[in-house]
C-alpha cells in the first residue's frame, strides 16, 4: 500500500500531502499513530480533546462514536460521554472515514446524538492553548484518576502512561541491585 501511494504523495502539495498521509495511516489501521502539523491547527481528537472515537453503524449511517473520554480532558469538561455519537463539527456533518480535527487553543461546536435516537444537541468544546513540551502539538491528559466509591471502596484508573514505559529492568551480570 505504501509503495502504491508513494509517487502520489511525493507529487502532492501541502494539504493534499497531509490528507494523503492521514488516509494512508487510516488504511493501514495502526493504532496510536497520527500525522499532524506542528502548528497545532489540525490535531486528531485523541491528542486535542483527550477522547477516542470509533466508526460505528447507526440509523443515520456510519458515524463516529466516542469510546474513551479521559477524565479532566477537554471532551470530559464539555460533558461528552462514552457512547455519544459525533454528528457534526462546526455544523458540518462528519462521517467516517473523514476524521474530526481540532485546533489547539480553539473553540469548536459539536453536534452530538445517541444511537438510540435521542434528540441531537450542540455543545461547545474549548481546547486549552497549551501543549506538551518537546512533542507534537497535543494536550497532555491527566493520566491517573482516583475517587472513593464508598467508605471502603476506591477506584483507581491509569488512562495513559506518559513518556517511555519500561517493561522490564536490565540487570548487569553479577549486580543484583540494578
Amino acid at each position: 500500500m505504501v509503495d502504491e501511494r508513494t509517487k502520489m504523495l511525493i507529487d502532492a502539495d501541502g494539504d493534499d500531502f497531509d490528507k494523503g498521509i492521514r488516509d494512508l495511516l487510516g488504511a493501514l489501521g495502526s493504532s496510536h499513530t497520527a500525522f499532524f502539523h506542528e502548528t497545532g491547527q489540525d490535531v486528531p481528537p485523541h491528542y486535542a480533546i483527550n477522547a477516542t472515537l470509533r466508526a460505528v453503524d447507526t440509523p443515520l449511517g456510519k458515524r463516529w462514536m466516542f469510546l474513551d473520554v479521559i477524565e479532566d480532558g477537554a471532551a470530559h469538561r464539555a460533558g461528552i460521554q462514552p457512547g455519544q455519537i459525533l454528528l457534526s463539527v462546526e455544523a458540518v456533518p462528519l462521517m467516517p472515514p473523514q476524521q474530526p480535527r481540532f485546533r489547539i487553543g480553539g473553540i469548536h461546536r459539536l453536534g452530538l446524538g445517541r444511537a438510540n435516537g435521542e434528540l441531537p444537541k450542540e455543545i461547545t468544546i474549548e481546547i486549552p492553548n497549551r501543549t506538551a513540551k518537546d512533542r507534537p502539538p497535543m494536550i497532555e491528559p491527566r493520566s491517573v484518576f482516583h475517587r472513593m466509591l464508598d467508605d471502603e471502596l476506591g477506584y483507581l484508573r491509569v488512562a495513559t502512561f506518559p513518556g517511555a514505559v519500561r517493561l522490564g529492568l536490565r540487570q548487569k551480570p553479577g549486580n543484583r541491585n540494578q
